[in-house]
């Protein structure tokens, strides 16, 4: 069950857990509907996805969305926001990354990953069975 707000784009999608990072984590990939134009030489992947990545924990923890994009033949992640628990990590981030980075509470409970900001929970997923 996915549960979220803010989103700007309508999507559909699947959840993918990733079991290949030494630290706990999910990604979840959507199709975008209507995707946005990036100026050249960014290309948006096709079919266009979203990603919305979960990584870590404690301090270290965090939530990444972002859009699948293809530079000079080679694939990558374009950030459209970063959440981050630490205020360290939440540093580095924004002002040595130059990421659009934010504070947020990101917390694993069980296999229940959420994203909390100012106290208000707005996404909260628990992966389903694999399909």
């Amino acid at each position: 069950m996915v549960t979220c707000a803010g989103v700007h784009w309508a999507l559909r999608g699947r959840a993918n857990a990733q079991g290949d990072h030494p630290l706990p984590g999910l990604q979840l990939e959507y199709a975008i509907e209507d995707p946005p134009s990036l100026p050249p030489p960014l290309e948006l992947e096709s079919p266009a996805r979203l990603v919305v990545s979960f990584r870590g924990a404690g301090a270290r923890a965090q939530c990444i969305v972002g859009v699948r994009v293809v530079l000079d033949d080679e694939p990558g992640l374009l950030p459209i926001a970063v959440w981050t628990t630490g205020s360290h990590a939440y540093w580095r981030a924004r002002e040595a990354l130059r990421l659009p980075a934010f504070r947020g509470d990101v917390s694993l409970d069980g296999d229940r990953w959420s994203l909390s900001v100012s106290g208000r929970q707005v996404f909260s997923v628990t992966p389903g069975p694999a399909s």
